[in-house]
């Protein structure tokens, strides 16, 4: 569970490659740290555990840009506690290795965050930490270039009218220069201290056309969340998978809590 899925776009022997994830033996959570390249044409699965490579981890993210797959974040439980990882990790399909990002000012420690490639950014958006005592959860937005290998300085003024903070939302291409961030899941504390959950249904409009400029990209609200569960919207779920195909969005699964005192 919560390993990512990339294929390389251009690659005409259609591989996709597999990292990380968890599962649940029965005692405990076991975390992977292995990469797996599935051949579509012969229908057999390649493991690979080359060293130096990233750490076990679940709920990354992983995305592909020329030959290469980017993996970023995620957590690892430990104990009774969550690790949370803000390294960058870069595997050449040419060579079969990974390398170690060390850039400057990388997003904070997070997991269940949403990441998009448009041109030669990747976009990080979203995403939570939690620790012993204390849990966050983001609605910032950062920016790798993946030509110069740098975290970009793009700065949003405090008065920007913004998603709430959330995880596990929605990313899809909207036209040439948009992404659509839908739904999502957080928590909120009351009054009392306590935590309550939150299944998001808005969706916002991400404008990425600044960027070419250096600078900060504009959101705009395109959807509120009075849009309520339905048995035509995916709303009331979180942890989706959803991709981008022609002009549309394609969403697929999920998972509803129900909370019982």
């Amino acid at each position: 569970a919560n390993a990512t899925l990339c294929d390389i776009e251009g690659d005409k022997r259609g591989y996709f490659y597999l990292f990380g994830g968890e599962y649940f033996d029965g005692i405990s959570n076991i975390f992977l740290d292995d990469l797996l390249r599935y051949d579509p044409a012969k229908r057999e699965w390649k493991k690979f555990l080359t060293a130096p490579r990233p750490g076990a981890r679940c709920a990354h993210s992983c995305v592909s840009y020329k030959q290469s797959i980017y993996v970023f974040g995620g957590e690892m439980e430990a104990g009774e506690q969550y690790h949370h990882y803000r390294d960058l990790w870069k595997f050449d399909t040419n060579t079969m290795k990974w390398t170690e990002i060390v850039a400057k000012n990388p997003p904070s420690a997070r997991s269940g965050h949403s990441t998009f490639v448009w041109k030669n950014y990747m976009i990080v958006f979203g995403g939570f930490f939690e620790a012993l005592r204390e849990t966050k959860w983001y609605n910032d937005v950062n920016v790798f270039n993946l030509q110069t290998e740098e975290w970009m300085d793009v700065p949003q003024s405090r008065l920007t009218v913004k998603p709430e903070p959330r995880s596990a939302c929605n990313i899809a291409l909207f036209g040439t220069d948009k992404i659509i961030i839908h739904g999502g899941f957080s928590k909120m504390k009351s009054v009392n201290a306590s935590s309550e959950t939150k299944v998001h249904s808005d969706a916002w409009v991400l404008n990425l056309a600044p960027l070419l400029q250096q600078n900060p990209p504009t959101w705009e609200r395109w959807m509120s969340s009075s849009k309520g569960i339905s048995s035509t919207t995916p709303n009331g779920r979180a942890g989706t998978a959803s991709a981008s195909y022609k002009s549309r969005m394609v969403v697929f699964g999920g998972v509803v809590d129900t909370e019982q005192q």
